[in-house]
């Protein structure tokens, strides 16, 4: 996906992708969240071997892209782990210097990352899941 002209993508994923006689099978959903730079908003669900779907969501006021600016540039750091294939939510922020990516575990997010996507009006599932049951 190319991130020209957006100011942040954050992707759910659920599932895994898997080789399978050297061909690539998609297994997994993804749940795709789209900040443009200018506050174009929408979501997109590709759903392996059955359709993608795309809503489009009103402009982001002025206030809502100036409180994503202040918290994207204080992403926590992710700590270099990878969390289960099903549980993954990934952040890309377009910057000079490239693109910062973090990955975080959807069942454990920093409350930072919470705040977030309560900014961004998606603090739900498929962006976040509920705790695990002890």
């Amino acid at each position: 996906m190319s991130l020209l002209g957006l100011k942040l993508a954050v992707t759910a994923i659920d599932g895994e992708e898997l080789e399978y006689k050297n061909r690539r099978q998609e297994k997994a959903t993804r749940h795709y969240y789209l900040l443009g730079v200018g506050g174009s908003q929408f979501v997109l669900s590709d759903i392996p071997n059955w359709a993608i779907h795309r809503d489009g969501m009103d402009p982001a006021s002025a206030l809502k892209l100036k409180q994503v600016d202040d918290a994207i540039y204080k992403l926590p750091d992710d700590q270099s782990v990878l969390p289960p294939a099903d549980r993954r939510l990934v952040f890309q922020v377009p910057g000079a210097g490239g693109v910062t990516v973090r990955v975080y575990d959807r069942r454990n997010l920093p409350s930072e990352i919470v705040a977030i996507l309560k900014i961004l009006e998606i603090a739900r599932a498929p962006y976040q899941l509920p705790p695990a049951p002890h």
